[in-house]
């Protein structure tokens, strides 16, 4: 097998959540890491009887690093971890209750903080000499913060806990040994939704809400290129959240998350 064909059977993709990026493999090498920082634009939407509710809409910000482990065979199984941090504060348009029990117009800044990992498992296939097919599957988990009203008068964080399973493939074409572009897609199947906040009501003692979502897949999708082990991924993200049960007369609405954005990577081999 000569140097450049090893190379660019190695190339390796990974997208995630909030924030997922691409990994790679040279001559030599069984075991790769690439960190990453990404750029997205966001947006959080929530709906009842198909009327919005509120928007949420601004930029998050994300650093992170992915790991690929090379199994044996060589250049055919693989294992991926990679982990995030996620952060930004967005602009929030919607309503809160006034103090006749009315909803009235209020807009105030959300921050946003998450913890992402995906454990992935996969294979790289080559029908072609150029070409290279590669099906993944794997756990996920994502933990993030949602701070309303952001330092305001009416602030509250909600915290939000989402195992899941998911499956995905990659597409690469090599123009040269050193030069790929790339494609992805990946699915995520929640196993559950927990939703939790604090709140503190005049007069009252504070009462702790959990709510369970419904679980719809969260949708994922890249396009890229990789330039001597530096990536750029243009990625994009859907999500719906479906209405959550009732606690303590509070549910959450149907809420729509979309992602996307640019990160860019670089490969260090070991």
């Amino acid at each position: 097998m000569t140097k450049a064909l090893y190379k660019t059977r190695a190339i390796a993709l990974l997208l995630l959540l909030g924030l997922s990026t691409a990994t790679a493999q040279y001559a030599g090498r069984t075991f790769t890491v690439v960190p990453y920082a990404a750029v997205q634009r966001f947006a959080w939407e929530e709906y009842a009887n198909q009327q919005r509710l509120l928007q949420e809409l601004g930029s998050c910000y994300s650093f992170g690093a992915a790991s690929r482990l090379w199994l044996v065979p060589r250049e055919v199984f693989f294992t991926e971890l990679e982990l995030a941090y996620a952060f930004g504060k967005v602009d929030y348009d919607g309503s809160r209750t006034d103090e006749d029990g009315e909803y009235a117009p209020y807009s105030a800044s959300t921050a946003y903080s998450a913890f992402e990992g995906t454990l992935l498992l996969g294979s790289t296939l080559r029908p072609a000499r150029r070409f290279l097919v590669t099906p993944v599957a794997g756990f996920g988990i994502q933990y993030w913060y949602r701070n309303l009203d952001y330092q305001g008068p009416y602030a509250y964080t909600e915290k939000y806990l989402v195992p899941s399973l998911g499956g995905g493939i990659r597409f690469t074409y090599v123009l040269e040994t050193d030069i790929q572009v790339f494609s992805t897609a990946y699915v995520s199947f929640p196993l559950s939704i927990d939703e939790s906040f604090t709140l503190a009501l005049q007069g009252h003692e504070p009462i702790k809400v959990v709510l369970h979502p419904a679980s719809h897949p969260r949708y994922e999708a890249g396009i890229g290129v990789e330039l001597y082990r530096v990536f750029l991924v243009f990625s994009f993200e859907s999500w719906v959240l479906g209405r959550s049960d009732t606690s303590h007369y509070f549910y959450q609405p149907e809420s729509r998350r979309h992602k996307y954005g640019v990160r860019v990577g670089y490969s260090l081999g070991f």
